[in-house]
């Protein structure tokens, strides 16, 4: 198993176990090109986690021959809000459990135990949140930065 799915794999299992309103959520890893990416049913949330698009950095350590490797991920997070948009007033309930959901994938991703989840000897580390709309869904972009130490063969 590569690093990059074992981080993915990793996280999802974190996530989905640990953070409540993520348990039942439709799981996509590995790509940002799912097919239902920002599309959901009525009742719907999905998550997906993968490596960034942005080309992996790689500068050389002191001692020769290795590398530190660093390399982004997403985790996204998207649900329908037909719902909200059809009543055209704001749902302030359901805007407030979206930011307590992004509160909790934030809380895993700082948490001690977590900061070589996936690979041992990585180095996990919480970037972000961004919040958006797409068509009648909420999303959110949740990223985290990963290093690892590789040594030439």
């Amino acid at each position: 198993m590569s690093n990059w799915s074992a981080i993915s794999d990793a996280w999802m299992t974190e996530l989905t176990t640990n953070v409540s309103g993520l348990s039942t959520a439709i799981q996509h890893k590995y790509a940002p090109w799912s097919v239902e990416e920002a599309f959901a049913m009525a009742g719907e949330r999905h998550i997906a986690i993968w490596p960034q698009g942005e080309a992996e950095a790689a500068v050389p350590y002191t001692t020769e021959p290795s590398v530190l490797a660093t390399q982004v991920y997403s985790i996204l997070v998207w649900e329908d809000a037909s719902q909200d948009i059809g009543r055209l007033t704001d749902n302030e309930t359901a805007d407030k459990a979206w930011l307590t959901l992004a509160e909790g994938i934030r809380a895993r991703l700082l948490l001690k135990a977590n900061i070589s989840l996936g690979v041992v000897g990585c180095d996990t580390r919480y970037q972000g949140v961004r919040f958006d709309r797409a068509g009648a869904g909420r999303m959110m972009e949740v990223s985290f930065r990963v290093q690892l130490g590789y040594s030439y063969a």
